[in-house]
């Protein structure tokens, strides 16, 4: 399943993490709202949960009925092993119902899970960015036909780079490995307006180019086909407690793929929640 590459980029992000500076903050720094991955790892014997929903409806300009309409609800488990490197567990589960009769089955019902390795590489003095490396491998629903083929390699470097006091910039840059590379990047803004509480806008690209085997009546021969996709959402988080959040967050998107392109827009709500256990000290004697 995980090729070579992905071992050595894996052991990689281990070896360049074992700076032993506390990554651990006051506040919780969470990977939500928003689709960013912080570079700032959880720190040492810290564990984190994030979890959220969307209510989503999506249009088609042609095909496939007149568009779905829905939610999803994700969770991840943020686990810190050493104060600059974790492992990370995730899982999305989404229904779609179509918002007209179709021959397509209905609902649509899909559960995805992952496994990743996070590490801060560089810390900030303020000044200089914070920056870190992902590594995923993503498992898709195990109802999926030819199972193995949809097993996904998510490379990202992250970068968080302090533009004033309480402004901040989170860039995300990476590729999926399926059949053919899929290119991502992510830019988010985040203000703090006050001690506990930040908002945020995000713009999130997608790109790949993929040979069309498929017939269609849209299709008459394989082609050539650009897909990408373009979000932007923006919202808030309150952290009433130092190692709890709420959030909430909007976004509408644009998907373009042969033979049929279509909207969406999203509203979602989420909290994360940060436990830190002590070191044992030794007795004295």
């Amino acid at each position: 399943i995980c090729d070579m590459r992905l071992l050595l980029l894996l052991l990689l992000v281990g070896l360049l993490s074992t700076n032993a500076s506390a990554q651990y903050s006051e506040s919780i720094s969470s990977d939500r709202p928003g689709m960013s991955y912080s570079a700032t790892t959880v720190g040492a014997r810290a564990l984190q949960f994030q979890l959220g929903g969307q209510f989503r409806q999506v249009s088609m300009s042609q095909g496939f009925g007149s568009g779905f309409i829905g939610g999803n609800f994700n969770g991840a488990v943020r686990i810190g092993v050493l104060e600059r490197f974790e492992l990370g567990f995730s899982a999305t589960y989404e229904s779609l119902k179509r918002e007209r009769a179709s021959n397509f089955n209905d609902p649509l019902n899909n559960l995805q899970w992952s496994i990743n390795l996070r590490g801060n590489v560089l810390k900030s003095n303020g000044q200089t960015p914070n920056i870190g490396l992902l590594a995923e491998v993503i498992f898709p629903d195990k109802e999926t036909e030819r199972y193995t083929d949809y097993i996904y390699q998510h490379f990202k470097l992250l970068i968080e780079q302090p533009l004033e006091k309480r402004i901040r910039l989170v860039s995300n840059i990476g590729m999926v490995r399926t059949s053919v590379p899929v290119f991502q990047y992510t830019l988010n803004l985040n203000v703090d307006v006050s001690p506990i509480a930040t908002i945020f806008v995000e713009h999130f690209g997608q790109y790949m180019q993929m040979y069309n085997q498929y017939s269609s009546p849209w299709l008459t021969e394989p082609a050539k086909e650009k897909f990408y996709l373009i979000r932007t959402n923006g919202g808030f988080a309150i952290r009433p407690l130092p190692d709890f959040q709420i959030d909430v967050e909007a976004g509408y998107g644009t998907w373009a793929l042969a033979p049929s392109d279509q909207q969406e827009w999203y509203v979602g709500l989420g909290l994360s929640w940060r436990a830190r256990f002590k070191k044992k000290e030794k007795k004295q004697e």
